[in-house]
């Protein structure tokens, strides 16, 4: 991205999916909302409380550069929490009385850092490919049309013998264009120490 410089298409992508997100918003706890709302009034003027957490308001190339001048290995802050450190540790923290160490990362790994092109990532650090499916017609077919899926229950559409099971029901309530995606990823060791993650 700073070799290319911003791209105004990423920006396009990006403010579809937060128009489309703040279009179909579920409904939230009231409190809940109430509360956001309220933090919201800090930030956006009360035209854009509602939709500003959520849309893009504008594009601002120089805003988008001026950031990544910013993020540059010395300009970072490196967090590590682990159990290892246990007993390991010179300083506390005054409030709650967190145990830590702070030091500086070694010089020559910072320059290692800084010195780093991406031609040292060839094909592994790139920006996305556009992404065509994007939606941006949301018009429900016709609810008489007819088809062989039931109205009032849901339809199993993959074989359970695939690892994972595909379920179809159109929504005859509301008539929202929205879907349901509940995952399970079981990954061995995924956990087992910080340097897996």
């Amino acid at each position: 991205l700073r070799s290319m410089g911003p791209q105004p298409w990423i920006y396009e992508e990006t403010k579809t999916v937060a128009d489309n997100q703040f279009r179909f918003l579920s409904q939230r706890d009231p409190m809940d909302y109430v509360s956001s709302l309220a933090t919201a009034l800090h930030t956006y003027t009360t035209e854009k409380v509602l939709s500003g957490p959520y849309k893009l308001l504008e594009y601002n190339p120089e805003c988008i550069t001026q950031c990544l001048d910013g993020m540059v290995p010395t300009n970072c802050l490196i967090i590590v929490s682990s159990k290892d450190f246990n007993g390991k540790t010179n300083q506390t923290e005054k409030w709650y009385g967190v145990e830590y160490n702070q030091t500086q990362v070694d010089p020559e790994l910072l320059q290692k850092w800084s010195s780093a092109t991406t031609a040292d990532w060839e094909n592994q650090l790139t920006l996305p490919p556009r992404n065509d499916m994007i939606a941006t017609n949301f018009d429900i077919l016709d609810k008489d049309t007819k088809t062989n899926f039931p109205k009032d229950r849901p339809v199993l559409l993959s074989s359970p013998s695939s690892g994972c099971r595909l379920w179809y029901k159109p929504d005859t309530e509301f008539d929202m264009p929205k879907v349901n995606v509940l995952c399970t990823l079981n990954i061995t060791g995924s956990y087992a120490s910080p340097k897996s993650l």
